[in-house]
């Protein structure tokens, strides 16, 4: 019965989002916003929904206990670090200029954010596909823990360091 109730609600969100977007269609020849506020737009929303992401991951972990759940929740704990530091970064998102960065952090922001969480994701579908037993509950915690540890410091040190990552111009 919870599988037959869950098809529904899945596909009524389906059917509302169809209707969302045939109901725009007639606006779909005007202009829009200027791209640099859609990255505002873009940062802020993915930020938030790799949060959500997190916590139900987290969530799920804690629950199940298996391995893959960890590298996954790392992947999207990851990109919500590096979503909000790659749209302050871009020119005139935020404002006149930058928040931060200069003219190639934003792209370097934006390579290490699809890297990293192309990486941990790998990590997640291979640690996925064995027969692995779930984690002991009472080290669950521990484990999300060093996880957490992980990640956090890595997603604060690539915004911080993005400005070590460019060569130094000649001449200037």
């Amino acid at each position: 019965m919870r599988e037959y109730a869950q098809r529904w609600v899945f596909g009524g969100v389906a059917v509302a989002y169809a209707a969302l977007i045939l109901s725009l269609v007639p606006w779909a020849s005007d202009p829009g916003y200027d791209t640099p506020y859609l990255i505002a737009i873009y940062g802020i929303t993915i930020c938030l929904a790799d949060m959500c992401t997190v916590l139900f991951l987290a969530r799920r972990y804690r629950r199940d206990g298996q391995a893959y759940q960890l590298a996954i929740l790392a992947a999207y704990l990851f990109g919500a670090l590096l979503s909000m530091p790659l749209a302050l970064s871009f020119p005139e998102a935020f404002g006149p200029g930058r928040v931060f960065g200069h003219e190639t952090t934003s792209a370097i922001l934006f390579l290490s954010w699809h890297l990293g969480c192309a990486l941990l994701l790998l990590v997640g579908v291979m640690l996925g596909i064995g027969d692995a037993r779930p984690i002991d509950p009472q080290q669950r915690d521990r484990w999300m823990a060093f996880v957490i540890i992980g990640v956090v410091p890595a997603g604060y040190n690539f915004p911080k360091n993005a400005r070590l990552w460019t060569p130094k111009r000649a001449g200037g």
